[in-house]
């Protein structure tokens, strides 16, 4: 079963199970202004809420997986990361014991240039040492569609 979330839309945000895993799915959006695709992963405190202010990020209890989907301006380039709570507790991602969580986050594909697509802002030292840990994580998708399946494998089983 699909469990789609209206207010965050612009991520078409999904939630979905695997194998009993939960998994939250996010599309990252490129900003021309700066490398990478940015994307927003918080839930509200209260599925009824409407209130724009009452947002929070999620906790480790909530999610086993996020998926993040990622493509270049022109979708010329297209990839997937397949990033398990435990590296999302270690990066600060979501709320533990570790870290309060963050609202949203920024990735780095493979591909990601010195510069977004309007030049304006560098490719800094620490976007490349995040690129770093999260290239662990990132399969490509081909033209036909088709990830490899033994590292996807790899990463997913990392919580049994």
């Amino acid at each position: 079963m699909l469990d789609r979330y209206p207010q965050n839309s612009k991520y078409e945000a999904l939630e979905f199970s695997i194998d009993g895993k939960k998994i939250l799915y996010r599309k990252g959006n490129v900003t021309p202004d700066r490398p990478g695709n940015f994307l927003s992963i918080w839930k509200r405190p209260d599925e009824n809420s409407t209130d724009p202010r009452r947002t929070m990020p999620y906790e480790e209890h909530d999610l086993d997986y996020l998926f993040v989907e990622v493509s270049d301006c022109d979708i010329s380039k297209r990839g997937i990361y397949i990033f398990p709570l435990t590296a999302l507790i270690d990066k600060g991602v979501v709320t533990s014991n570790k870290a309060k969580g963050k609202m949203a986050f920024r990735v780095f594909p493979p591909w990601t240039s010195s510069r977004g697509e309007l030049k304006s802002k560098v490719f800094s030292d620490s976007a490349k040492k995040t690129q770093r840990w999260q290239s662990h994580f990132f399969l490509w998708i081909e033209d036909n569609e088709i990830v490899d399946l033994e590292k996807f494998n790899n990463i997913f089983s990392s919580l049994s």
